[in-house]
């Protein structure tokens, strides 16, 4: 969801973080002979609203901006706890916590050709905070980015924030072809609110150093991305992965068992149940970083009732989340104790609360309701 919520607060009482069930389908001889180097995806990617980097915030952009940029360091599944180098090969931090000193690795290249230096993530950085769009907040720790050398770029916190390198891994902090990027329109100047005009562009076409290039998006359709010949690298496994716009499961699931398509993403428990598994199919299960949550709001003036906290208490205590996990999704979910997905450092399943009919009975009673 994008945008700044409404006066509404939300407060989550209850989170389950959905199992993605995946199809993974071999074709046919002669299909794989024509195709053996092209991956198939269907999914729904109805959720979009852009493609460009400093701007992305849905699960689909996501997906192929992770592909097309790289960033400072990463985090790799299922251990997303520890951070680990990408385009930084080493980093130090000043005794105070306050200041990051990057090193980065010599050699990349943008699709462009154009080297990737200091000056290329000081840009990016800079525009993802002054473009004051969703994902923005990754940078507000920021206090300064300063280019020491071509290869070293120094980052001022303006407190110490133990988040920070975590944040650094997020897909809107990859580092984009500054050149080309300003060439379109794009500026990273404190007005870029308002002057920056490089969206429409990189909707359309990636400009970073990432394993693929984004070459084509048509929106409720396709997305086309190629192999980057210019990677820094592991050579990617395919030279093409084309993700079709299908946003009905069962109509996914009858691609890939046709062989038209190799992986689909969006299954419920109902349409697995009907997958027959083989060593051709296979059904892969893990967690997502969806989450179903109720989201109450904690004003007086919006709800007399919700505005007092142990109203919202007895809520969260009442729900059957066990009933939930066991009966509707039949397993196919965790439960976190807060909005920080499980996996993630802070998310840990023991604290998640128990249900306790009794005492949401008490709460409302002290509630007076």
């Amino acid at each position: 969801m994008r945008g700044t919520p409404k006066p509404m607060r939300f407060v989550a009482v209850a989170a389950m973080a959905l199992a993605v069930a995946m199809l993974l389908g071999v074709s046919g001889p002669a299909q794989a002979q024509s195709r053996q180097e092209t991956l198939i995806i269907v999914r729904n990617i109805d959720d979009y609203v852009t493609n460009d980097v400093h701007r992305t915030y849905e699960y689909t952009s996501q997906i192929l901006d992770t592909a097309a940029y790289d960033t400072l360091v990463t985090v790799d599944a299922p251990d997303f706890t520890k951070i680990q180098p990408r385009l930084a090969t080493s980093w130090t931090v000043s005794p105070d916590g306050t200041t990051y000193t990057f090193k980065l690795r010599p050699g990349v290249k943008f699709t462009s050709g154009n080297p990737l230096t200091a000056n290329d993530v000081r840009f990016s950085l800079r525009r993802l905070k002054n473009l004051k769009d969703n994902p923005s907040f990754f940078t507000d720790p920021i206090k300064d980015i300063q280019v020491v050398d071509d290869l070293t770029v120094r980052i001022v916190l303006g407190a110490p924030d133990a988040s920070f390198l975590a944040a650094l891994a997020a897909v809107p902090c990859g580092v984009a072809d500054s050149k080309v990027v300003m060439a379109k329109g794009g500026t990273d100047a404190d007005d870029a609110k308002d002057k920056d005009k490089a969206t429409e562009h990189l909707n359309n076409v990636s400009e970073g150093s990432g394993p693929y290039k984004l070459v084509s998006f048509t929106k409720n359709v396709e997305a086309v991305l190629e192999r980057n010949p210019s990677y820094w690298g592991k050579k990617p496994y395919f030279a093409k992965v084309i993700f079709k716009h299908v946003p009905n499961g069962t109509t996914q699931r009858e691609m890939v068992e046709r062989g038209d398509a190799d992986v689909a993403h969006d299954f419920d428990v109902d349409i697995v149940a009907k997958i027959t598994q083989g060593p051709k199919i296979k059904v892969l299960e893990g967690l997502s970083m969806n989450q179903v949550y109720i989201g109450v709001t904690n004003s007086a003036e919006q709800s007399k009732e919700l505005g007092d906290k142990r109203v919202r208490q007895a809520v969260a205590y009442a729900i059957d989340y066990d009933g939930i996990i066991k009966g509707i999704v039949r397993g196919a979910a965790e439960r976190p104790s807060t909005m920080i997905p499980l996996g993630i450092l802070g998310g840990d399943k023991t604290l998640a609360r128990k249900r306790d009919v009794a005492k949401a009975k008490q709460l409302l009673t002290e509630a007076g309701l």
